[in-house]
């Protein structure tokens, strides 16, 4: 398995030790046979792009990627993420607190100090109002809308995950 794990240091917390000792761990536990750990953010993406060339991952792991980028630069990486998802087999791991970032996702895990709430597709995850509640998780904007319109008696077939779901949703109402 060729795994590509990327983590920005001022993010996780970690010094770069810390970190090559957790990748150092990895490899020696499992049959990896590349991993790569950007260090600074700024030439990060460029370089993975580069690396997902050369290494063709099974695996890419992302920890915060699109933190302290421009709104641009996040869609940027976004649209090429999502691109690398449809165009190859490579499962993409991405670590985020930003909910708008999950929608496209196939699959979501929520956690909430190391422990697993709940997992599933960004429809479950979302629609279901216990778990927002308990998890302290945000919404993306659409889906805190469809929340506010249940609360004032207005209800919507399903929970939009992007505005053109919530416009269609709404243009529906009758």
């Amino acid at each position: 398995m060729k795994l590509l794990i990327t983590a920005f240091e001022p993010f996780m917390g970690l010094n770069t030790n810390s970190s090559y000792e957790v990748v150092k761990g990895l490899k020696q536990k499992s049959n990896i046979t590349k991993i790569f750990l950007p260090v600074k953010l700024h030439e990060s993406f460029s370089i993975l792009k580069k690396h997902i060339d050369e290494v063709n991952p099974d695996i890419i792991i992302l920890d915060e990627a699109t933190t302290m980028l421009s709104p641009n630069s996040r869609k940027s990486v976004l649209n090429t993420l999502n691109e690398l998802h449809k165009k190859t087999d490579i499962t993409i791991i991405a670590i985020t607190q930003y909910a708008q970032e999950t929608v496209d996702c196939d699959r979501i895990v929520v956690m909430k100090n190391g422990e697993v709430l709940a997992q599933g597709s960004p429809e479950k995850i979302y629609s279901n109002s216990s778990l927002i509640e308990r998890a302290e998780i945000g919404v993306p904007y659409c889906v805190k809308i469809y929340y506010d319109l249940k609360d004032n008696g207005i209800e919507l077939s399903k929970c939009p995950l992007n505005n053109e779901s919530l416009v269609e949703l709404l243009c529906r109402l009758k």
